[in-house]
């Protein structure tokens, strides 16, 4: 399957992105790491060579929400802007793209994200409206 997937990257110039985190994965786990600068450092060190050495173009962060589930923390708001300037700064001499699932939600938005920071560093946004129905 992943050769399959790197096959139509060549052949039909698609960008290939991993994607970590997830509704499932929770946000302990994620609120753990960013707390601890080595911790962080670490992450983004073998993000970025696991990134490499695979062949992707780039990190799609889902992280399901910083500072407002259980496991999280209020400061997860600002240690996700860290990781995120971080994740750009070891990235940006690969030309790998950066991109974040974020809630769509307007009340989560404001407590999880800095929307104004993180757009400096991210290449895309994907906003998660698919939970929403009439």
């Amino acid at each position: 399957m992943y050769s399959r997937i790197l096959a139509l990257k060549k052949t039909h110039n698609i960008k290939i992105l991993l994607a970590v985190g997830g509704w499932n994965f929770g946000s302990a786990d994620f609120s753990h790491m960013v707390k601890n600068e080595q911790l962080r450092k670490d992450f983004v060190q073998q993000a970025t060579l696991f990134i490499r050495h695979h062949q992707f173009d780039g990190l799609d962060l889902d992280w399901e929400y910083p500072a407002n589930r259980q496991g999280s923390r209020p400061q997860d708001k600002q240690l996700f802007t860290s990781l995120i300037e971080e994740l750009k700064a070891a990235f940006e001499p690969y030309n790998l793209l950066l991109t974040a699932a974020v809630a769509a939600e307007k009340s989560t938005i404001e407590t999880a994200y800095e929307i104004d920071k993180i757009a400096k560093y991210i290449d895309f946004i994907n906003l998660m409206t698919y939970d929403f129905h009439a």
